[in-house]
């Protein structure tokens, strides 16, 4: 995969894809991090609609290790170490909430698991050291 960036915060370092199919836009949205300056990446959002071309959105949205889901009108993103954002679109406007884990948090996945009293979100890690 290609990823065309207009961006050049994130042309020396990208990493970290989490990948989403948008069905009502026909696009492939990822999160990735790239370089902003050393040692300090961020995450951006490109945007693909033939499913090899990605444009990146201008934004940075947070810290790195975005990993996102969509949820009651909103598009979560949790990122390293912990930290919770939230979004209406998922490309714009991250708004940064609680830290819900320790600074040693680095990678994560999240799963929705949905029941019959409501969703349950499970996260998976990787610890510093």
């Amino acid at each position: 995969m290609r990823a065309s960036l207009r961006n050049d915060l994130v042309t020396a370092h990208i990493a970290s894809p989490d990948v989403h199919v948008d069905d009502d836009r026909r696009e492939i949205m990822m999160y990735l991090r790239g370089l902003k300056a050393l040692g300090d990446q961020r995450t951006q959002v490109a945007v693909s609609t033939d499913e090899i071309h990605f444009r990146a959105t201008p934004e940075t949205h947070g810290p790195s290790y975005f990993r996102c889901f969509r949820r009651v009108g909103w598009w979560y993103a949790l990122a390293m170490p912990g930290r919770f954002f939230r979004s209406r679109d998922g490309r714009t406007g991250f708004e940064e909430g609680l830290t819900l884990f320790g600074p040693d948090m680095r990678h994560s996945a999240v799963l929705v698991v949905e029941g019959a009293t409501g969703a349950e979100l499970k996260v998976f890690s990787t610890r510093v050291g």
